[in-house]
Formats: C-alpha cells, structure tokens, sequence
C-alpha cells in the first residue's frame, strides 16, 4: 500500500490484512497525519511499514507488524510521527529503525524478538522513547548510534537483548 501525497495526507487505514507485498507493506511518502490503526502487517518483502520524508503527525497504533524481511517500521528523513500500542516481533532487522528523523514519539510498544536491534537511532535527535518493552532481540535493546542527541528514554523494560 503506497500513500504519496506531496505534502498532503490525511489518509486512515483501519482493520486492514497486509501482508505478503513485494516492497514494504505500507509506504508513506512525503505525506503527513495518516492514520495506520489495528492493522496486521506481516510477512513483507522489506519493512511492514517505510515512512519517508514526511514532517508530520503520521499516528501508527495498535498495529501487528511481524515477519517482515527488514525492519519492523523504517522512519526515514521523517518527524513527529507517533508510535503507540504496536506488537513489533520477529523482523529480520531491526524492530524500529529511525534514519535522519527527529521528534518521534515511540511509547507503549511490544518491540520482542527481532533479529537485530529492538529500536535503532541513526543520526536523529529529540526522539521520546518510553514505556516500551524491549526483549529477546538479538543485538541490542536500544542501540543510539552516530550524531543522535537530546533523546529522552524513559521507563522502557528493557531485558535480554
């Protein structure tokens, strides 16, 4: 499912079965305050769910996003998206990767059982990090790499990584 909007959006995607794409499951481009609720995203060829170059309010809650041959979600060039109530399990990279992102909000999310990193900070900043659980992925709980700062990461379980 592909959501490009030119700096538009505004677009829900509710109860939906995502699964088995060629690419990434959902991929939101330049787009902002979309809605990505109760989905099931599993078993994609890249990331369950790619945003990329979108400044703004993306909300993505409540989702299953499983199985998917890279990261769980990819937060690329983006900010101010919001990452709340997510199972985020079993990915072959990393569970949640931001790249060049700033201000994302990542609270109350099962981050288990990827094979990489739980969550992933590459040159991003001002990220809030909390009350997560993060378990059993195969690197590292929290891994907070090159020129990333003022991160807040608070009340997280983090264990057996």
């Amino acid at each position: 499912m592909w959501l490009e909007h030119n700096f538009g959006g505004g677009s829900n995607l509710t109860n939906n079965i995502i699964q088995y794409n060629h690419k990434s499951g959902v991929f939101i481009l330049r787009a902002y305050y979309n809605t990505l609720n109760n989905n099931t995203i599993n078993w994609n060829n890249e990331s369950g769910i790619l945003i990329e170059s979108a400044y703004g309010q993306n909300k993505i809650f409540n989702n299953s996003i499983n199985f998917n041959a890279l990261h769980g979600v990819f937060l690329n060039l983006s900010s101010r998206n919001s990452l709340t109530y997510n199972n985020i399990t079993n990915n072959s990279k990393d569970g949640i990767l931001t790249y060049s992102s700033f201000r994302d909000n990542i609270t109350n999310n099962f981050i288990v059982d990827n094979l990489e990193n739980g969550i992933s900070i590459d040159l991003g900043n001002s990220h809030n990090i909390e009350d997560n659980l993060i378990a059993y992925n195969l690197e590292n709980g929290i891994l907070i790499n090159t020129s990333s700062d003022y991160n807040n990461i608070t009340k997280n379980n983090i264990t057996n990584n």
